[in-house]
């Protein structure tokens, strides 16, 4: 007797479902519906590593490594630009020398768009004849 029950609902169901079909021929305006797609935004993340102190900056946000190694998260095509600046690297008699990693090649200002999981590292060098404070 479940089983019937079951078949009967199974019935109803179909019979509900087939007054939503289309029909060929069946165009008019009003008649169709159109089904968009709306993909979720994906976010990335950046880490930068060196000294103390990177700046990463980007629309609305001005974040700081202050550890020496960070992540920060971003939407998809955000664009970041990274400065250096050790919180004590001219005490320490260092200087900003270079790029790794996704900011490779480029000046002391990095430029980047996020558009995947990237990292960068600063490097440093000592500043010859300088006395550490």
């Amino acid at each position: 007797m479940q089983f019937g029950s079951f078949s009967l609902v199974l019935v109803l169901l179909g019979s509900a479902a087939a007054g939503c079909a289309t029909v060929d021929g069946d165009t008019e305006e009003g008649h169709a519906a159109k089904v968009q797609a709306v993909a979720p935004a994906s976010a990335f993340v950046l880490t930068v590593s060196g000294l103390e102190g990177e700046d990463v900056m980007s629309p609305g946000r001005d974040d700081v490594c202050t550890n020496g190694r960070c992540s920060f998260a971003y939407i998809a095509g955000t664009a970041v630009a990274i400065t250096p600046y050790g919180s004590n690297a001219v005490a320490d008699c260092e200087q900003f020398s270079s790029w790794s990693g996704a900011c490779a090649g480029q000046g002391t200002t990095c430029s980047l768009v996020i558009n995947s999981d990237l990292a960068a590292a600063s490097h440093w060098s000592k500043i010859l004849g300088c006395v550490p404070q």
